[in-house]
């Protein structure tokens, strides 16, 4: 149900877009979009009667994983359109990664 809440002109989308602007407004981030879920992924091979062959893994809130998508793309756009970010800065940057840093 949340997967269409992040295409325009999709149902509820306006809706969304305004919650969320109001949060981003009033720097507000629902407590329940940071709570996860933690469940068991058998691992391939091992005997599933043990806990030590599961690993754990979270589940977020959907509309908390989309605000936050939202939130680094705006912040994204204001620093790389304010020329905020340096050009030594390799990490966390799109087609740039650390191992691609030119060495010193």
């Amino acid at each position: 149900m949340t997967v269409g809440l992040a295409y325009p002109g999709a149902p509820g989308s306006a809706h969304t877009v305004a919650i969320f602007n109001a949060y981003l407004k009033n720097c507000y981030f629902p407590p329940v979009w940071k709570e996860a879920e933690v469940i068991g992924i058998p691992e391939p091979g091992k005997p599933r009667n043990i806990s030590a062959s599961y690993r754990p893994i979270s589940l977020l809130s959907d509309l908390g994983k989309l605000y936050e998508n939202i939130l680094k793309a705006r912040l994204s756009e204001h620093l790389f359109g304010k020329g905020l970010i340096i050009d030594e800065q390799f990490g966390f940057r799109p087609n740039h990664s650390c191992p691609s840093k030119p060495s010193a």
